[in-house]
């Protein structure tokens, strides 16, 4: 299991915008990876 701690620091630098390759689809309640 990876810590919730992580799973939302990870959230919250998609947000920022600081990583691009993944973007959190609200629908699907998860992370996408773009193509």
């Amino acid at each position: 299991m990876v810590p919730l701690e992580t799973i939302n620091k990870a959230v919250a630098m998609i947000m920022s915008g600081e990583i691009t390759d993944y973007v959190y689809d609200a629908q699907l309640k998860k992370l996408v990876e773009r193509d």
